[in-house]
């Protein structure tokens, strides 16, 4: 009969309590140096999925957006100074003045002039200053008739509204301009066909069979 006795002394277990401590300080090690490699391969596996230049092209791309929204924004105004430019230059030619108007139809060129090049114009100009006079007439109106129903923010908040309105007002002025000049596009090229000397006309001269 074969017995097994444990052996329990201090000098025993002091050994067997170091070995435990050393292999557990290198099964946490291994796992530490494995996290790390880890981490590492997958930073390197992204980066090598971005290009050379990304940091400068999300830069640019940055710098793009916010400059284009900025267009944007300013693009009413710019709408409105490129308006009082044209009008400028219209009186400088007389654009108006039936004697400086030469051609077969004087009239129609002036209705065009009138109605197409001036008028479009003149309003998105006027938005501006007659707009923002309008506004804050309606705004001192509308704060001697406030009541627990309509009250001073509401008011405030309309003076607002119409303001953004008349802001982007030469927006659609140029839409506008643009759709009617499409509209016009075939009599424009009816009035052109009709200028044509006759040996210029598309007529064909083949007898009938």
């Amino acid at each position: 009969m074969l017995l097994y006795i444990s052996d329990t002394s201090p000098e025993t277990k002091r050994p067997k309590m170091l070995h435990l401590s050393y292999f557990l300080y290198i099964c946490i090690t291994r796992e530490r140096r494995n996290a790390k490699e880890s981490r590492q391969n997958k930073l390197t596996l992204f980066t090598t999925m971005l290009p050379e230049n990304f940091v400068k092209n999300l830069i640019d791309a940055l710098l793009h957006v916010l400059c284009s929204i900025l267009k944007l924004i300013l693009l009413p105004f710019n709408l409105w100074v490129k308006a009082i430019t044209r009008l400028a230059d219209q009186r400088e030619k007389g654009f108006l003045n039936l004697s400086t108007i030469t051609g077969l139809w004087p009239f129609f060129s002036f209705c065009k002039r009138l109605l197409i090049d001036f008028i479009f114009d003149a309003v998105a100009f006027l938005a501006y200053p007659v707009g923002v006079v309008v506004a804050i007439i309606i705004m001192i109106i509308g704060f001697t008739e406030t009541n627990m129903f309509y009250t001073a923010g509401d008011v405030f908040l309309e003076f607002i509204i119409s303001l953004i309105v008349i802001y982007i007002y030469p927006i659609f002025m140029a839409l506008a301009h643009d759709f009617l000049v499409l509209m016009l596009l075939p009599i424009r090229k009816l009035i052109d066909y009709w200028r044509k000397p006759a040996q210029q006309l598309d007529i064909d001269y083949k007898q009938r069979e």
